[in-house]
């Protein structure tokens, strides 16, 4: 049986760096609080303006679209060898228990990059069209493109940045009337991505018309070398989302502070000699306004023209 000091000494890891960990992704992913399985998006089709009140309220109806996000299971979990316990061989959990919490911390944002990102180019948007296409319509706004086949640099660039002055909402008026823009890249684009960005002046010595037009995040979990996505952070509805259902911290089964050991004791800490502790997350990340998000595939063109 665990004694309470060691167990708290594992849950304190792991709060430890679970709260020490700070995700990159609250400018580019909204979090709403999801509280039945699955979650209905239908108004992100729908966005109410300010009009002249001229004697009697119109209500805006939320669109016809069907879309809706299915909230996961995930969970973390280690097994507690009870030899060790006895022998004084403890100091390995603590480690392992900061390494969980900070893997639960981060893990919708590895949700994010490694699969929603990537696979807006396959994964549906609320208009039931993909993510990242060419042919998006949403009421009165008219056929709109947030997807690009160019390699990375000044002219795909400012392709990309007018496609977001060019978005209209479902009544035909401009959905991004300001800019605050991240550049997403993988690891392969790194210098490309900083040379556009981040130089003050152009080989030639003139001034660089992109500087400082956008923040530029190198991120580990893209694996196509070519792909680049732009995001505009500015608004309250995002790109992506993300669904809080339910989560609980690190937990030891059978534990129970200052309980009675015959209590206290699990089946797996009496037959195997084992004690289990682990995390859980009941949530999801997916898609919100694609308005938000312009991604190229990088097929096509010379890279850094």
């Amino acid at each position: 049986m665990l004694d309470d000091l060691f167990v708290k000494g594992l849950l304190a890891e792991y709060q430890e760096a679970y709260d020490q960990y700070t995700a990159d992704t609250s400018d580019i992913m909204m979090e709403v609080q999801s509280t039945t399985q699955t979650e209905n998006f239908a108004w992100l089709g729908s966005v109410p303006r300010m009009r002249v009140f001229d004697g009697e309220r119109k209500p805006v109806q939320l669109g016809a679209y069907k879309y809706a996000i299915d909230n996961e299971e995930y969970e973390a979990s280690m097994a507690i060898d009870l030899k060790d316990v006895d022998d004084d061989q403890t100091g390995k959990y603590a480690i392992l228990a900061g390494q969980i919490g900070q893997a639960s911390a981060s893990f919708p944002e590895e949700l994010l990059y490694s699969q929603i990102l990537p696979g807006g180019f396959s994964g549906l948007a609320y208009d039931g069209q993909f993510f990242f296409d060419t042919d998006h319509s949403v009421g009165a706004s008219g056929n709109q493109s947030n997807l690009l086949t160019d390699k990375l640099g000044p002219t795909s660039f400012d392709a990309a940045v007018s496609m977001f002055y060019n978005f209209k909402d479902d009544q035909g008026r401009p959905l991004n009337t300001s800019l605050r823009l991240k550049l997403i890249v993988p690891v392969a684009l790194r210098a490309t991505a900083r040379n556009l960005i981040q130089k003050e002046r152009l080989a030639d010595g003139s001034d660089n018309p992109n500087y400082q037009a956008a923040e530029v995040q190198v991120n580990p979990w893209l694996t196509d070398p070519n792909a680049w996505y732009l995001i505009n952070t500015e608004g309250t509805v995002k790109p992506f989302v993300k669904l809080n259902r339910k989560y609980e911290p690190l937990s030891v089964l059978g534990h129970l502070p200052n309980a009675a050991s015959v209590i206290n004791q699990a089946e797996s800490e009496f037959m195997r000699r084992k004690v289990y502790t682990g995390t859980y997350w009941r949530g999801a990340v997916g898609y919100g306004l694609f308005q938000k998000a312009v991604a190229s595939t990088g097929a096509t063109g010379t890279l850094g023209t």
